[in-house]
C-alpha cells in the first residue's frame, strides 16, 4: 500500500508529490521546490520515511503544458472549423 502527499508551494504554484510505501517506509518526493526544502525533509522524517529519490521534472511540466495547448486549439477547429 502506498501514501501519497501532495504538497503545494503558493509562490512558485508548483505541486511537489511525496509517494510513499506504508510498509517498508521508502519513498520518492516528484517535483520538489527549492524553497521548501526543509518542509520535505521535516514531513519525511516526523513520517520515519527512507527518502530514495527526489527528482524534478520542470523541462516535462513544460512539455505537457505545451501539448495541452496544441490538443486545446486542436479540439476547438474541430468543434468550429477553421473560419
Amino acid at each position: 500500500m502506498c501514501s501519497n502527499f501532495q504538497l503545494f508551494d503558493g509562490t512558485s504554484f508548483t505541486f511537489t508529490y511525496l509517494l510513499a510505501d506504508a510498509k517498508t517506509k521508502d519513498a520518492i518526493i516528484i517535483d520538489p521546490v527549492i524553497e521548501q526544502v526543509e518542509r520535505d525533509v521535516r514531513l519525511v522524517q516526523d513520517m520515519g520515511l527512507n527518502l530514495l529519490y527526489a527528482r524534478k521534472f520542470k523541462l516535462l511540466n513544460k512539455i505537457k503544458a505545451q501539448v495541452f495547448h496544441v490538443l486545446s486549439a486542436v479540439l476547438y477547429i474541430l468543434e468550429n472549423g477553421l473560419d
